[in-house]
């Protein structure tokens, strides 16, 4: 298992959220190291959108 630091933050102290994610050696074998890096970022956008709580809403 490839092991991975993913973090986001919003700069403000105690904003910051880390988790080591692994991904299966079976989903990296024999990729470029491009296509690597795209399996890598979507599964850091997934655990992203299920990490933080983001909304907006209408004030005028």
């Amino acid at each position: 298992m490839a092991k991975f630091l993913f973090s986001v933050s919003t700069g403000l102290v105690g904003s910051k959220q880390e988790e080591i994610v692994e991904i299966d050696d079976v989903e990296l074998d024999g990729l470029s190291p491009e296509k690597q890096e795209k399996v890598v970022q979507e599964a850091f956008e997934e655990w992203m959108w299920n990490t933080i709580q983001v909304v907006w809403e209408r004030i005028d």
